[in-house]
């Protein structure tokens, strides 16, 4: 669509025209500009209405009110020096001071920044300032806090100073935000610092000091606590003699329960004291009331340690769990190696059963299992043993493993092996003492010295014990009577004792064991009641490991 120009009749298209007036309420195109009417090519300004103002104003505009920071210019250019300033009104439109939102100064103790909030209005009203009486105290104590801000001083080339009348009552500081300012009175009441200037910072200062106050009273009162209970009872309990250990009829129910710091023998006659034959029916008493217990595995260990004795419900109860009884009842799943151990015990009481299982697992398809049993014969002096054992004497790195289990029974062919190791300037040290071991207990008394030297390594006195006792050598005695005292070494130690010297004197060892017998846990009961066995009963229960 095209039209006319008025001025000249030139085709002009009115939506692409860049020359264009108003005439009688229409939008009328020229072709240029020149064609277009004077009066349309200069925008005439609105004259500025006519506002009247209020009384707090000042009529002279063009200067500012007392007391709000301008920027200081340079001498000659005017050129204002500083961060640029908003562009100043026009002359005649007046300017309000309390008609923008007011902006309340918040200071932050923690990090010392100063924010600004406006104040709330209704919506599309200017926000009145509100007189400093009129705030709350937080909001007064926060305007407090920013006293200590920096304005700009009038006439000075410096850029930002400190108000020089900072934290008196008539002071206002002024935060000029997108060319509006804002005035805030300060509270007189706010602390000052030496300099008279409010920081903000006192409060926060008083609120460490207590913490760090009430941190101090914690940690003495625990130390107080610590040294009062842990430090002091350890001491004392390491300083005091502990009482001589009396039987548990005689003890004091009143008397305070305090451990021993070191165990100590029990006196002669306390020992004296002790009825061997009641000690001895009270551990198979023992072991007995185990066997009907609610657990397999306690069931287990009170069978195996009961049928030492021969006992006949000790061995049927080994042999129906491995389901060699007469009961029909189903045996409980257990491993393989599990029922060799039990199969062990079983003939280690004189039940032929035992054996019968021990040999018949020589046949299995698994390695471990036949490795197993042939060292479980060996214990038991049993020569089907022998031959797997061969085989296994055969392979380099499996050769002192089988001359250890041969050595039970003497075997030729194994003494030769461990004899050759101990002469062998390539064998480890290690190495050398378990062969040294192994002659001891097939019964070579030469090893005998070195033996001995062994009882002060802790590494291998408890078995260079076990080989000097099968030599009928004393020397093992005060290591064995010690190794007592341990709970992994007790049954060993109470079996190589009895090997020792057939004829012990077991009342002198008897005592520490009864506490445990009476009022110990289940398995320490049972552990208990074995080492009884083997110390006071017939030689004949300690014939085997």
């Amino acid at each position: 669509m095209t039209t006319t120009c008025p001025a000249c009749n030139k085709s002009v298209d009115p939506l692409r025209s860049r020359f264009v007036a108003v005439v009688d309420g229409k939008v009328v195109a020229y072709c240029s500009a020149a064609c277009r009417p004077p009066a349309q090519r200069e925008p005439v300004a609105a004259p500025a209405p006519e506002v009247a103002l209020p009384a707090s104003i000042p009529a002279d505009l063009s200067k500012p009110p007392a007391g709000i920071a301008t920027l200081a210019r340079t001498p000659g250019t005017g050129v204002p020096v500083g961060p640029p300033r908003p562009v100043t009104p026009a002359p005649g439109v007046p300017i309000f001071v309390d008609s923008g939102p007011v902006i309340q100064i918040l200071h932050e103790p923690a990090s010392g920044a100063v924010a600004g909030t406006l104040d709330e209005g209704d919506e599309g009203a200017a926000p009145q300032a509100r007189h400093p009486d009129e705030l709350s105290g937080a909001t007064r104590r926060s305007a407090g806090k920013a006293q200590a801000g920096a304005a700009v001083d009038p006439g000075s080339d410096s850029g930002p100073v400190a108000l020089p009348n900072a934290g008196r009552d008539d002071t206002s500081d002024m935060v000029t935000t997108g060319g509006v300012a804002a005035r805030s009175r300060i509270d007189r009441a706010l602390p000052a610092d030496g300099d008279g200037v409010s920081t903000g910072i006192e409060p926060s200062r008083k609120r460490r000091a207590s913490l760090v106050v009430l941190l101090l009273l914690a940690l003495g009162a625990g130390g107080f606590f610590a040294y009062q209970y842990l430090v002091r009872n350890n001491v004392d309990a390491a300083t005091s003699v502990s009482a001589p250990v009396r039987p548990a009829a005689q003890a004091s129910i009143a008397e305070p329960l305090r451990p021993p710091a070191v165990e100590v023998a029990p006196p002669a006659d306390v020992a004296a004291t002790v009825d061997v034959a009641a000690t001895v029916a009270q551990a198979r008493a023992t072991l007995q009331a185990e066997l009907t217990a609610t657990s397999q595995r306690l069931r287990r260990l009170a069978a195996a340690a009961l049928a030492r004795t021969q006992d006949p419900a000790a061995c049927d109860a080994l042999a129906a769990q491995l389901g060699l009884g007469a009961s029909r009842e189903r045996p409980p799943e257990i491993s393989e190696i599990a029922k060799l151990d039990l199969a062990y015990s079983l003939a280690r009481g004189g039940d032929k059963r035992g054996r019968d299982a021990l040999a018949a697992a020589l046949a299995s398809r698994r390695p471990d299992v036949r490795d197993e049993a042939a060292r479980l014969l060996a214990l038991l002096g049993d020569p089907r043993a022998v031959s797997h054992l061969i085989d296994v004497l055969a392979v380099s790195q499996r050769r002192l493993g089988a001359a250890e289990h041969l050595a039970h029974l003497a075997e030729p062919h194994a003494i030769k092996v461990l004899e050759a190791l101990r002469s062998d300037a390539r064998a480890s040290a290690d190495d050398k003492a378990r062969a040294t071991i192994a002659l001891g207990i097939a019964g070579h008394a030469d090893v005998a010295p070195a033996l001995r030297d062994m009882l002060g390594d802790p590494h291998f006195n408890a078995f260079a014990a076990v080989a000097l006792a099968e030599l009928k050598d004393a020397a093992a005695r005060p290591v064995l009577e010690h190794q007592l005292e341990s709970p992994m070494l007790r049954v060993r130690a109470a079996r190589a004792l009895r090997r020792l010297d057939p004829a012990l004197d077991p009342q002198p060892l008897l005592p520490p064991l009864l506490p445990i017998l009476q009022s110990g846990r289940d398995t320490d009961q049972v552990q208990a009641a074995e080492v009884i066995l083997l110390l006071a009963g017939p030689a004949s229960w300690s014939a085997y490991e």
